[in-house]
């Protein structure tokens, strides 16, 4: 569908990304620990059924 659609596509001019995700994650004072972890892969890895 997507080569049928929008074929070259790219998010170009506009930055979507953040350069630094995991360290944007810890840096939220809200955040607990567990919510951080759960962000940046425990949740992923649950669902996916990855044991550490």
């Amino acid at each position: 569908m997507f080569a049928r659609i929008a074929p070259g596509c790219t998010d170009y001019p506009y930055d979507m990304a953040e350069e630094d995700p995991m360290g944007m994650t810890r840096s939220v004072p809200r955040l607990k620990r567990a919510e951080q972890d759960q962000i940046m892969g425990t949740n992923a890895a649950r669902l996916l059924k990855i044991k550490s």
